[in-house]
């Protein structure tokens, strides 16, 4: 068996990707530390200046309840996804939160929520649905791509929350739930604002924005983008030819004499932590 030496001059980039993505703890300290969005803190419980008898009696009572089933000890936990095709690699954070205390109901409320996250005029539901309203286009000048900057962790929380219970208010058929809206309204509060998770031996929560790894946030994503784009282009100068989105992906076609960044300009004033960036599409692949 012939073996094959490896040239280092000529791998010596492919090598450093490689000692990149396996120093994750390092990607991981970036994301953690450069970010508004997360706040390092102990679990408040641990913090409160309880007595040793009272934490020892709620911990108790917190066993019961797991043996019972009534509730889970499991704490969400971070995971790292890197992108290799950014140039320098960068890190994602997930965070994994299944049989977590509020993963159950925020499950259950995203099945009740459904149909509020399908009524955008910009909403696209898979490649074929894309494909079928680009049909009906006759003039593509300029395609573009306003992307929003870090979605998840943009998404103001209280403005969210306003948005749902208009939304739901506003409805004509009622949705299929024997829930109030106001409970509607807490259970979700309750959900997205439970945002601590653990990386190594720290705790960590996010602040002011949608958890990453719930299941009620990207439906809750959806509903505030609707809101967004609605009030954004409404009240804007240039008026896209057509404007669809696939999460935090736009495809846009702007008239050649239409100003691209006057239409960023214009959504970055919307909102100080919604931002966009703009792109110039190629005719070769979409990211939808």
């Amino acid at each position: 068996m012939k073996t094959e030496k490896i040239d280092l001059d000529k791998n010596i980039d492919l090598l450093e990707l490689v000692w990149q993505i396996l120093n994750v703890y390092s990607f991981m300290s970036n994301v953690l530390s450069q970010s508004n969005a997360f706040g390092q803190e102990i679990v408040p419980f641990l913090n409160t200046g309880k007595s040793d008898e009272s934490r020892q009696n709620f911990l108790i009572i917190l066993s019961a309840l797991s043996r019972w089933d009534e509730i889970s000890l499991i704490s969400p936990y971070a995971r790292a996804t890197i992108k290799i095709h950014k140039t320098p690699p960068k890190a994602r954070l997930l965070v994994y939160s299944r049989d977590t205390v509020f993963y159950s109901t925020a499950q259950h409320l995203t099945e009740i929520l459904a149909p509020l996250g399908k009524t955008a005029d910009s909403f696209i539901s898979d490649s074929s649905d894309f494909c079928t309203k680009l049909l009906k286009i006759t003039e593509a000048d300029q395609i573009l791509s306003y992307d929003v900057v870090d979605l998840f962790t943009s998404v103001p929380i209280d403005e969210t929350l306003q948005i749902l219970r208009r939304r739901i208010s506003e409805l004509e058929t009622p949705l299929d739930t024997n829930l109030t809206i106001d409970s509607i309204t807490a259970l979700s509060s309750a959900c997205i604002t439970s945002t601590y998770f653990t990386w190594g031996d720290d705790y960590y929560e996010q602040i002011h924005v949608l958890p990453m790894g719930s299941p009620l946030s990207p439906l809750l994503t959806e509903i505030y983008m609707t809101s967004f784009e609605k009030q954004a282009l409404s009240t804007s100068t240039i008026k896209p030819t057509c404007w669809y989105r696939k999460v935090d992906d736009t495809f846009v076609i702007l008239r050649q004499y239409q100003d691209p960044a006057t239409l960023l300009q214009h959504l970055n004033q919307q909102h100080p932590r919604v931002q966009f960036t703009l792109e110039k599409k190629q005719m070769v692949s979409f990211p939808f």
